[in-house]
């Protein structure tokens, strides 16, 4: 991509949108920012493409970018301090499979397992979901959250740790 291949660019583009889509829903709701975010972050790497250093793995680089374009954006548009992840966490895109089960138990299991992550810090929901949604490894979320090792290996066994206890003790259903 640093030597201007169009073509490298394009699928790099098409294998992270949605993976950037779904992660730019954990910090707003407004689409449209999102994707203009998106857009921005792929223009500016496309118009510094011979400035930048060559990278093993984009995805972390490119949830960065993202990331820091839209609170930066929020943060000018509603002049208040940065946000965090949202609380509708698990909201995400239903799938056909999920659509097919209806199944009441699975139902009931999957709301009290949303509503249990509300025990976490914004922090514990934000590395359990780099972690388990979007497949990252620790080093890539260390990046990402731009914090260290250790801290993302506690955020995410202290997160699950609760969610645990809590899916345990309060709702008796693991």
């Amino acid at each position: 991509m640093r030597q201007g291949n169009r073509k490298a660019f394009e699928i790099i583009y098409n294998n992270e949108v949605d993976a950037l889509l779904n992660y730019g829903k954990k910090f707003t709701k407004d689409e449209n920012l999102i994707e203009d975010a998106i857009h921005d972050v792929f223009i500016y790497i496309w118009q510094k493409k011979e400035g930048l250093n060559e990278l093993t793995q984009i995805r972390p680089y490119l949830f960065v970018s993202l990331r820091h374009k839209i609170l930066n954006v929020s943060k000018k548009q509603q002049k208040t301090e940065h946000k965090e992840i949202n609380d509708s966490f698990l909201d995400k895109e239903v799938s056909v499979e999920d659509r097919l089960i209806d199944d009441e138990f699975q139902v009931e299991l999957s709301t009290k397992v949303k509503k249990s992550f509300e025990v976490l810090s914004n922090r514990q929901k934000e590395a359990i979901y780099l972690r388990y949604q979007s497949n990252m490894a620790y080093e890539d979320i260390c990046k990402v959250m731009d914090i260290s090792y250790q801290s993302v290996r506690n955020l995410i066994s202290t997160g699950v740790k609760k969610l645990q206890t809590h899916l345990k003790e309060k709702n008796r259903i693991l």
